[in-house]
């Protein structure tokens, strides 16, 4: 079993090791995780009180491919837009954020609609689930 219930040891670079300091810093960079990556799915999924999400992309060299949003809310023409201003996006959690809060300005929701309340969840659970997942 993988640890075997072992404390885990926090190792730190030396700032006179200068070799591996270096070799730390390329490989933990975003450019060596993600630009550099070959083609790769992720999906992530939840139910709000508001309906169920569930988003997946496809991504090459750190740009989403394609977009999926699949949804029980009945907002389809916002499920649409979101798919749509994914693609081309460079995956990274603040450029994803910003388009999405974009999309959501532009969204016209109904009179009775708590549209900001639905944005904001949405946002979150975003940033929440890239920078567990993730970043």
């Amino acid at each position: 079993m993988y640890n075997s219930n072992q404390p885990l040891l926090r190792l730190t670079i030396s700032e006179n090791n200068k070799r591996l300091k270096k070799l730390n810093n390329k490989y933990s960079s975003w450019q060596w995780r993600f630009g550099t990556t070959p083609e790769f799915d992720i999906s992530f999924k939840t139910r709000f009180k508001w309906g169920g999400v569930e988003l997946k992309l496809k991504l090459t060299a750190a740009e989403i491919e394609e977009a999926a949003l699949y949804s029980d809310v009945m907002y389809s023409n916002l499920i649409n837009s979101i798919s749509n201003s994914l693609v081309g996006l460079t995956f990274r959690e603040e450029i994803i954020v910003e388009k999405l809060r974009e999309v959501f300005k532009e969204h016209q929701f109904p009179d009775n609609t708590n549209d900001r309340q639905m944005s904001e969840e949405f946002i979150s659970w975003i940033k929440e689930e890239l920078e567990k997942n993730i970043f």
